[in-house]
């Protein structure tokens, strides 16, 4: 199921994908449609009340992530094919991305939508060009790359590992800076699910298998921990003013912060939340869970 609520918490709408589970969203830069990638490894597009306008089908394994282009009508798949998808605005394939071992877990378009990253269970992330070419390989000891994105800016890259760390890099593949501070329960691993610049690009958030969120400067400093959810966390946003954080845990809960870490609201699913997203004007959430 996808769920649409305010700011507030309300719910505004609710509807089935048809699929067996939705394993990642997106809001369109408009704000009046919805990406969803799914198990069955479609891509679909959705109005906001749940009407289905697109399908892309080109994947052969479950969709993972998504990103569309904040200029023109691109979107980008990644998907446990070991592959990564460019589609026009017809849904139609424009670049296949080859060159990863294993399941890729995160994409993102760069803002000037020349550039492509990816980030693998293979422990690498690559960045590609337009037609493909496989440009940088980022690599250490990073077991599993959950998590890849880049700053608003478009010069950095930032990555979040299976190992509990986030890793900062330069275009070139320099590795800047690491951000270390998850860490593992006798029952919980600390692997970071997600990694993403703050809107201003003065921060970097992170959430992890340890229940919690974390809030670092540039230089490794953490600031804050977000501490509430009592099971992994698996996706994380910030809203476009940089004023708060929302967070979709396995606990079947969507939480949504202030800077510094005070919670401002929870809303309660069925059954465990994969992603969440904020639309553009940070008055509405978008989340989807394995709810019955």
């Amino acid at each position: 199921f996808v769920y649409l609520v305010d700011s507030k918490g309300k719910l505004l709408t609710k509807f089935n994908c048809q699929t067996k589970s939705v394993s990642s969203l997106m809001i369109s830069n408009d704000q009046n449609f919805i990406y969803t990638g799914g198990k069955d490894g479609l891509t679909k597009l959705w109005t906001l009340d749940g009407k289905l306008i697109k399908i892309f089908n080109g994947h052969q394994g479950e969709v993972t992530d998504i990103d569309c282009s904040r200029k023109t009508g691109m979107v980008f798949t990644g998907s446990k094919d070991n592959t990564a998808i460019l589609w026009n605005e017809k849904s139609k394939i424009e670049t296949i991305f080859k060159g990863h071992s294993n399941f890729i877990n995160s994409v993102d378009i760069h803002p000037n939508d020349s550039l492509f990253l990816t980030g693998s269970q293979d422990g690498k992330a690559k960045l590609w060009d337009l037609n493909g070419n496989c440009l940088v390989t980022y690599e250490k000891d990073m077991v599993f790359v959950n998590s890849v994105s880049f700053s608003a800016d478009g010069n950095f890259i930032l990555t979040g590992s299976w190992n509990g760390e986030a890793q900062l890099w330069d275009f070139h593949g320099k590795l800047i800076q690491e951000f270390k501070g998850h860490s593992n329960t006798w029952n919980q691993s600390a692997s970071v699910t997600a990694a993403i610049f703050s809107a201003n690009d003065q921060y970097v958030i992170t959430s992890s298998l340890d229940n919690s969120v974390r809030l670092w400067d540039l230089n490794g400093n953490q600031f804050s921990v977000y501490k509430g959810h009592s099971s992994g966390v698996s996706s994380i946003m910030q809203s476009h003013d940089s004023k708060s954080i929302i967070s979709s845990a396995y606990d079947g809960t969507i939480r949504r912060w202030k800077l510094r870490g005070i919670p401002t609201f929870k809303y309660l699913h069925n059954g465990s939340v994969s992603s969440v997203a904020f639309s553009h004007d940070g008055h509405s959430i978008l989340s989807s869970s394995w709810d019955s």
